[in-house]
């Protein structure tokens, strides 16, 4: 508790330092000057990545679990990135498996997918904040931030990479019965042509959360190269690793307009922009869930009405 609230006021405190210049006119004139035909193609990238991301997750369910339906995979991870907004701590791993279990799969063979879905995320957005620092060479904190994340990644990297490849049996048996299917788990998910895919799906994924930030950038009418956004997208990421508040509410805030000061927007234009975005990045979530909800529903009274 005393964590999560040393989080909620770290989090508050980069909201407020955000906030230092912030005008509620200059705010409602930015509104105003918004293009929605260039908002409304936001649509498109993420469409991609919601897509992209349950495809990655399916595809290493399926190495484990055959029985596990695309449709009960799409409605977890949905109702666990609601959750990752709402609650602290990433509570939407937890809410992913728990619908999982509901719908009688068992749990403990499918906790290695969550591990390796989380591996690749942190491989790709390392990668991708590497490739983009070449052009912010004057930004001494996103170099900082770039060398904690490797170093951490990195070491990460070699234990589970270790663990996932050099696995023995007697290890698990000797925990229970229980264990052998956090054993078969991790068995399963040994594969070459899997983390192949995996890491194809994982770029695409945050080319594509990348390319939503650019695009609400573009519709504000500023232009904020490509390396930006990876950057913004990275630093979001990692950061809210780091400190776990419900939807890294005001560490999102800050990166955003930490990597938007480095490319020549004042504070004041882009802590408007980095509102704005973030609802853009949590409020569809919450849409596309409330519409999967009633279709349930519908479809359980059709099925109830029909019987």
């Amino acid at each position: 508790m005393s964590v999560f609230c040393g989080g909620i006021g770290l989090a508050l405190y980069l909201l407020s330092h955000g906030m230092a210049d912030f005008s509620v006119s200059l705010f409602v004139s930015q509104l105003r000057n918004v293009s929605l035909l260039r908002l409304g193609m936001l649509g498109l990238p993420f469409a991609v990545g919601l897509w992209v991301k349950w495809l990655r997750w399916h595809l290493c369910i399926q190495h484990v679990d055959h029985a596990v339906l695309g449709r009960t995979v799409f409605r977890a991870q949905l109702w666990g990135y609601c959750a990752s907004n709402t609650l602290p701590f990433k509570a939407g791993e937890a809410v992913k498996l728990a619908v999982l279990k509901k719908k009688g799969h068992r749990v403990l063979p499918l906790l290695p997918t969550i591990a390796l879905d989380r591996f690749w995320d942190g491989a790709v957005l390392l990668l991708l904040l590497l490739l983009a620092l070449p052009f912010f060479s004057e930004a001494a904190w996103m170099r900082e931030m770039a060398v904690a994340a490797a170093v951490l990644f990195v070491g990460g990297l070699v234990c589970f990479c270790v663990f996932i490849f050099f696995l023995s049996e007697t290890f698990f048996v000797r925990l229970g019965d229980r264990m052998k299917g956090l054993l078969h788990g991790f068995l399963a998910l040994r594969s070459v042509r899997l983390w192949s895919a995996l890491a194809c799906l994982s770029l695409i994924n945050w080319l594509a959360e990348a390319w939503c930030f650019a695009v609400v950038f573009w519709a504000f009418g500023v232009s904020v190269p490509l390396a930006a956004c990876m950057v913004a997208v990275a630093a979001v990421n990692f950061a809210g690793l780091a400190i776990a508040v419900p939807a890294s509410i005001g560490v999102f805030e800050f990166c955003v307009v930490a990597v938007l000061i480095a490319v020549g927007v004042s504070q004041k234009t882009a802590f408007g922009m980095a509102l704005v975005l973030h609802g853009l990045m949590v409020v569809p979530l919450f849409v596309v869930a409330g519409g999967v909800l009633l279709m349930d529903r519908f479809g359980k009274r059709r099925r109830v009405c029909r019987g």
